[in-house]
């Protein structure tokens, strides 16, 4: 039980760690490429313009992105505690037929 414990907590922080790295990469990579200390500049409000308007259009759409991406994996788990079957695809509750 402890070993299954540990492996479940070493598997998650290593998918928050991957998201989180994902995330920044997200924020940073674009036309205007950005460094971390930006991302600090931004957070204190004393980026300059340029820097300023380009993480206040990436950073809700990255959010935007973690947000809907946990909103489509907690409906798989809902369809799939509903039907109590771990195979369960979207066409078993009809969902595809609209």
């Amino acid at each position: 039980a402890a070993r299954s414990r540990r492996a479940f907590l070493l598997v998650t922080s290593g998918a928050v760690a991957l998201l989180l790295g994902a995330a920044l990469m997200a924020v940073l990579a674009g036309s205007l490429w950005l460094r971390t200390g930006d991302i600090v500049l931004w957070l204190q409000g004393a980026a300059p313009d340029l820097i300023g308007q380009a993480l206040d259009d990436r950073v809700p759409r990255v959010t935007a992105a973690i947000l809907a991406g946990a909103a489509l994996g907690l409906a798989g788990c809902v369809v799939q505690s509903s039907v109590r079957n771990p195979l369960a695809e979207p066409g078993v509750l009809g969902i595809t037929a609209g």
